[in-house]
C-alpha cells in the first residue's frame, strides 16, 4: 500500500513539474550538475544522533551505513584552508585541549585560527555535564577527533572507494552587520574561491551541492561557476527573511522577501537555486508543489522525528536531512524507497573504529 502511495505521489509530482508556475525569475532554468537519483537520504553534520558532528569519524560511520549526502558546515581558517565546523566557536559544548573541557569564556573564533592551531582540540565527544549532551545521548565519543579540512573528507570517500555518494557543503557566513558573528566573516568571493578550488582540484564538481543561508555566496558561486548546484536555506527565524523590516535582509543577497509576498520558494528561485532547503516545520503540501512546479527539489532539515520523516515522505519530498540516518533509513525502506548500499571500511582505516571508541 505504501509503495503504491509512493508511485502516486511520483507520477503526480511529474506532471506538476510539467507546468511551471509563473515566477520572478522567467528564464529556463541551468541544469543542475550534481543529479541525484531517487530519494537523497542525508548526514547531517555526518550524523551528530550517532558520531562527533562533522568529523571524519561521523562521515565513516555515515558511509558504512549506507547515505546518499554527507551534510558538513565549511569556514576558511586564518591561512586560508576550507575546513569543518558548524559554530564559529572553538566552545560549542564539545571541545577539548590538553584533556580538559573548554570553558565558555575559553572559547576562540575558528576563523581566526591556523589549521595547524585548530588541530590541537580534540572535537569527538559531547561534554556530559551540558544540556547539550541529553540531546544526543545515543552518540559515541572517539578519542583524538579533529577539525577535518574538506580535502580531508574527500580523501576519506576516496579511501572508501565510494565513486557515488554526494556532498552538501555549506558556507557558514555571517552577513549581517549587526551580528557578533559578522566581526570575522570571510567575504562572499573569498569564501566561494578558496570552496571551489578545493572542489575541482577532487574533480568534484558533479558531486557538490553548495547551500547557505547567505544567498550572497550562492548568487557568488552562480556567477564563478554555474554548473555547481546550489540550496538555499531558509530558517524560521524571520531576521533571515526581514519579513518585519523596512530594508532588504543582508541574508537574502539583496532580495526583498516582500517583493514576494514572502514566498520564500519564489525568492529562491529569483537567485536560480536549484533546491530550496527549508526547515521541516516549514514544509507543507502547498510548498513542495510550488517547489516542483519551479523546477527546483525540496530538502527540508533537521528531522529526527520517525512520524516527522513519514509525513514529510507523504508531501512528496526529494529528500531529508536528517541527525539520524540509521533511523532515516529504516523509515525509507519501510516506505518501499530504496537506499544506498553500505560502503565496506578501508583495511587499517582509523575512523570509526573500536580503538578509539571512548563509550
Amino acid at each position: 500500500m505504501k509503495n503504491e502511495k509512493r508511485l502516486a505521489k511520483i507520477i503526480s509530482s511529474a506532471l506538476i513539474a510539467t507546468s511551471l508556475l509563473v515566477g520572478f525569475h522567467t528564464e529556463q532554468a541551468v541544469e543542475a550538475k550534481c543529479v541525484i537519483e531517487g530519494f537523497d537520504l542525508e548526514a547531517h553534520r555526518g550524523g551528530r544522533a550517532l558520531r562527533p558532528e562533522n568529523t571524519l569519524d561521523a562521515f565513516a560511520n555515515a558511509l558504512e551505513l549506507g547515505v546518499t549526502t554527507l551534510e558538513m558546515d565549511t569556514y576558511i581558517s586564518k591561512d586560508g584552508v576550507v575546513f569543518v565546523s558548524h559554530n564559529p566557536s572553538t566552545y560549542y559544548y564539545l571541545t577539548k585541549k590538553d584533556g580538559k573541557w573548554l570553558k565558555e569564556n575559553e572559547e576562540k573564533d575558528v576563523r581566526l585560527l591556523t589549521i595547524e592551531q585548530l588541530k590541537k582540540y580534540d572535537i569527538g565527544g559531547i561534554n556530559p555535564e551540558h544540556k547539550y549532551h541529553d540531546n544526543f545521548s545515543k552518540q559515541i565519543s572517539f578519542k583524538d577527533a579533529k577539525y577535518p579540512t574538506l580535502a580531508e573528507v574527500f580523501e576519506l570517500v576516496k579511501a572508501y572507494g565510494n565513486d557515488k555518494v554526494t556532498f552538501n557543503i555549506e558556507t557558514k557566513s555571517f552577513p549581517d552587520k549587526n551580528e557578533k558573528e559578522h566581526a570575522n566573516n570571510t567575504p562572499p568571493d573569498i569564501f566561494v574561491r578558496k570552496l571551489h578550488d578545493v572542489i575541482t582540484q577532487y574533480g568534484m564538481q558533479d558531486r557538490v551541492v553548495l547551500q547557505s543561508f547567505d544567498w550572497r555566496t550562492l548568487i557568488e558561486m552562480k556567477q564563478y561557476d554555474s554548473d555547481i548546484t546550489l540550496a538555499a536555506l531558509i530558517s524560521k527565524n524571520p531576521k533571515l527573511l526581514a519579513m518585519d523590516k523596512a530594508a532588504p535582509s543582508p541574508w537574502l543577497g539583496g532580495l526583498d522577501a516582500k517583493a514576494f509576498d514572502g514566498n520564500f520558494v519564489k525568492a529562491a528561485h529569483a537567485i536560480a537555486a536549484d533546491i530550496i532547503s527549508p526547515n521541516y516545520a516549514q514544509v507543507t503540501k502547498k510548498t513542495v508543489e510550488e517547489a516542483h512546479a519551479l523546477g527546483m527539489k525540496i530538502l527540508p532539515w533537521t528531522v529526527n522525528d520517525r512520524a516527522e520523516m513519514e509525513r514529510l515522505i507523504d508531501l512528496g519530498v526529494d529528500g531529508i536531512i536528517s541527525d539520524d540516518p540509521a533511523l532515516l533509513r529504516e523509515v525509507c525502506i519501510e516506505n518501499g524507497i530504496a537506499v544506498p548500499e553500505p560502503s565496506k571500511k578501508p583495511l587499517n582505516s582509523q575512523y570509526n573504529n573500536d580503538n578509539r571508541r571512548i563509550n
